[in-house]
């Protein structure tokens, strides 16, 4: 049996989504994201994307994109700047060009069988209390534990996509949501990151409306009790003691004396030191080439300070004015999209699983920075993968 071209080009795209949706979830695996990105560019010729649905996407990431790049002008440091063009700009542009447009059913089941297959994996680098051998196994990959930052934001973005590529409706359906959500969580729980049950907690929010599948009475109840359960897991972590006096005291200082306040503060006078152009793309250029006073900022020592730990924080310093209109421009738009889907019933999954990862993205940024390595890789992924399923849903009815 000889492979034709459509062939060809669709094991190439198989192998493409999966690789760049494995070494999303691990630290030191660039390797498996530009392999990733070689394979959808020969594929390209082979089954070229369609124009009309690639164009809307491209639209929203290009003047971000343009921005960015248009920062090497006035950057402080050139170089820095275009190695993190090379890792943060080029990688979702080439996935939107390439991948935006090539619609295959089954490409929802290989991102949902390679995150399965990498969910386990971090589970086991997570899970305490290993056999001696089991451990000394988990000690050599220890390399590629992506930190509990990195991680938990990952399990947030696979998280939806068990509304695209969950089977028909019967057991098989019950017992594949049930096996999805429940290895996500539990890794998430290892990690004992807040933040994620906070993120988790907005995304419900945001679901249980726009779902259409409860009324008004049921939706009230539904985010009371999803409040709670995510307040009483959150307080129940590995690394926390329960809910106790000084554990309830410890969370009202997660939010009331975190060390970012004073980050964000400082940051402020980062950003006003070059309001308008930035210090170019690549957040490491503000903290390095900034003349703010050290001795006015005790924090400025402090090892979190590295970068604003807030994305439009970090988006104003290095690309000023005009990189965060057009990074907003690049969220409204991008949401606007999605929210197109909402009318018909064929497409409001897809159009609610866009919006739900671009919710999760978000919230997970307001306390730090994850729009680079491996989330940056599956945000992208994921969400073009939606507006094909969603584009694809809207042809045919």
């Amino acid at each position: 049996m000889t492979l034709n071209r459509n062939h060809l080009a669709t094991i190439c795209l198989h192998v493409a989504v999966a690789s760049m949706v494995f070494g999303s979830f691990f630290h030191h695996t660039p390797g498996l994201m530009w392999a990733g990105l070689g394979l959808l560019l020969l594929s390209w010729p082979l089954m070229p994307p369609m124009r009309e649905y690639q164009k809307p996407m491209l639209n929203c990431i290009l003047p971000f994109s343009l921005v960015a790049t248009a920062s090497l002008i006035w950057s402080v440091n050139p170089d820095i700047t275009l190695s993190f063009l090379k890792r943060e700009i080029l990688p979702p542009l080439l996935i939107v060009l390439l991948l935006a447009g090539r619609h295959s059913e089954r490409l929802l089941a290989t991102a949902t069988l390679s995150g399965f297959a990498a969910i386990a994996l971090a589970l086991f680098l997570y899970q305490p209390g290993l056999p001696e051998l089991l451990n000394t196994w988990q000690h050599e990959l220890r390399y590629y534990d992506p930190g509990v930052g990195d991680l938990s934001t990952v399990l947030l973005l696979a998280l939806p996509l068990a509304m695209l590529s969950r089977p028909a409706k019967g057991p098989l359906r019950v017992l594949f949501i049930l096996l999805w959500t429940t290895l996500i969580l539990y890794t998430a729980w290892l990690t004992s990151n807040r933040m994620f049950w906070a993120a988790l907690a907005v995304a419900l929010l945001i679901y249980t409306p726009l779902s259409g599948k409860f009324s008004s009475r049921q939706v009230g109840v539904a985010l009371a009790g999803i409040a709670v359960l995510v307040f009483l897991v959150s307080v129940n972590t590995p690394k926390s003691g329960g809910l106790q006096g000084d554990q309830l005291q410890k969370l009202e200082n997660t939010y009331t004396r975190d060390v970012r306040w004073q980050i964000w503060d400082y940051w402020m006078e980062v950003i006003a030191e070059r309001p308008v152009l930035g210090y170019g793309y690549g957040r490491d250029l503000s903290a390095d080439y900034n003349h703010v006073d050290k001795a006015r900022h005790p924090v400025a020592k402090h090892p979190l300070v590295s970068h604003a730990h807030n994305i439009f924080l970090n988006i104003y310093a290095s690309v000023g004015l005009p990189g965060l209109l057009a990074f907003l421009y690049m969220i409204a738009g991008v949401a606007r999209q999605f929210m197109g889907g909402l009318g018909l019933a064929a497409t409001r999954k897809s159009a609610v699983t866009g919006l739900l990862l671009l919710t999760i993205m978000l919230v997970k940024n307001l306390t730090d920075d994850f729009y680079t390595r491996g989330p940056l890789i599956l945000f992208w992924v994921l969400l073009v993968l939606a507006w094909n399923h969603m584009h694809t849903r809207m042809r045919q009815t």
